[in-house]
């Protein structure tokens, strides 16, 4: 990852509450609070945003259920489980689970 987007985007979750930054020669970054209360969401917001978890999948402005897009139906209950997973899950969760390495 570029050192500036890296910089840029650890000062955006600054920003934002989610890391306080320390400068200086022992400065760095740390989580705010505890990472059971912080979560997926809030991150997500910050660095990527929620516009493609909403709306239609395909892109069409005009999706609706009266004017449905082919993906229409099965979108908006993959669409409920991602929001909900993003609201649900923690830092402190995805650090309990156990990493797989190739």
């Amino acid at each position: 990852m570029p050192y500036k987007y890296l910089g840029r985007l650890m000062g955006n979750l600054a920003e934002a509450g989610i890391l306080t930054a320390t400068q200086g020669k022992q400065g760095g970054f740390q989580l705010s609070g505890a990472p059971e209360n912080i979560f997926i969401r809030e991150v997500v917001m910050v660095t990527e945003g929620l516009s493609s978890f909403q709306g239609c999948v395909l892109g069409f402005e005009n999706c609706s259920d009266e004017n449905p897009c082919a993906l229409h139906d099965h979108w908006g209950g993959i669409q409920t489980k991602i929001q909900n997973m993003l609201t649900n899950y923690s830092l402190a969760d995805l650090a309990s689970r156990p990493v797989r390495k190739k």
